[in-house]
């Protein structure tokens, strides 16, 4: 939900002598390690939406762990690039549709594979 300092810390209050004090501090870790690459990811999708490249903010929310802030935080983003992403693989599938009716089908796939399954 977004407080992580504050599960971090309850986590850590668990006395070592707790049989649970092993899981916590593998939580721990898996916490702080699923945080930042989500924060990684995060801040490639809001370089990819501030360069308009829709179709990539989709591919980088593919990767975001299943952490509710960060899936909150990027609900916005997703709305606006999927809307927009739909429209640029319209244009994607009318290139690989010029390109395989010139019988280059290797562009023409190139072309399809850049269309990410979230588009409709």
């Amino acid at each position: 939900s977004g407080q992580l300092p504050q599960a971090i810390s309850l986590a850590e209050s668990i006395p070592m002598t707790s049989q649970v004090y092993p899981s916590a501090q593998t939580a721990i870790v898996r916490w702080r390690k699923d945080w930042k690459t989500a924060a990684t990811i995060y801040q490639a999708m809001l370089t990819a939406y501030s360069q308009e490249n829709w179709l990539e903010v989709l591919r980088q929310r593919k990767k975001l762990p299943e952490i509710t802030h960060w899936q909150e935080q990027s609900a916005a983003l997703m709305r606006e690039a999927t809307a927009k992403a739909d429209k640029q693989a319209i244009r994607l599938l009318q290139q690989a549709y010029d390109e395989a009716a010139t019988r280059n089908f290797a562009v023409a796939i190139q072309l399809l594979q850049q269309i990410p399954e979230e588009v409709s």
